[in-house]
């Protein structure tokens, strides 16, 4: 059994999990979460170079089935991380409801939109039908993918000449000639 091999393998696996457990604990950052893959790779193969130079497997051997068994593990477990990053929050929340738009919006071009009356202030991709203004308030009507498609309000007019109500279940904005049911929650108007 060569010890300097064992040291070397029992190092690197430490470091790397304290590595990880750093960037998972301590910074919490959604950017660092690619690295999780990379040094829990770096820790398996530090583990499994451990135990096979324990078990006295000739290194050439060792470095290969460690490294194709690391390999795999990290496209596995960054794509899991992927996947839970990017998965898409229950958009259909958020149609019918106020926003502000914050980049302007164009028929040729995607603006951005903020909506107000979301606990924490909530940012989409926008398009519209139309030009709208920065500042002007629209309404979310529905999304495709992440971008949402909105429909202006317009400015100086109140409810009662555009038709417009509020849910009384779920704050949603909805025209009261077209609906008689709240097509978000099914909530009579």
């Amino acid at each position: 059994m060569n010890n300097t091999q064992l040291i070397v393998f029992i190092v690197l696996s430490g470091i790397s999990l304290i590595a990880m457990i750093y960037l998972l604990i301590e910074t919490a950052d959604v950017a660092d979460i690619p690295l999780v893959p990379f040094f829990l790779t770096l820790c398996l193969f530090g583990v499994m170079g451990a135990m096979m130079t324990l078990i006295e497997v000739e290194l050439p051997y060792l470095l290969v089935i460690a490294s194709v068994v690391s390999i795999g593990l990290f496209f596995i477990v960054y794509y899991a991380f992927k996947s839970l990053i990017t998965k898409p929050d229950d958009l259909t929340k958020f149609e019918g409801k106020k926003a502000i738009v914050e980049i302007p919006i164009d028929h040729n071009s995607t603006g951005r939109v903020k909506v107000i009356n979301a606990a924490y202030a909530e940012e989409f991709p926008a398009k519209a039908n139309l030009k709208i203004s920065k500042n002007s308030e629209v309404i979310i009507e529905h999304f495709l993918g992440t971008i949402a498609f909105v429909i202006p309000i317009p400015s100086g007019t109140d409810r009662e000449t555009t038709n417009l109500t509020y849910c009384k279940k779920c704050n949603a904005t909805v025209d009261r000639g077209t609906h008689e049911y709240c097509p978000y929650c099914g909530e009579k108007i």
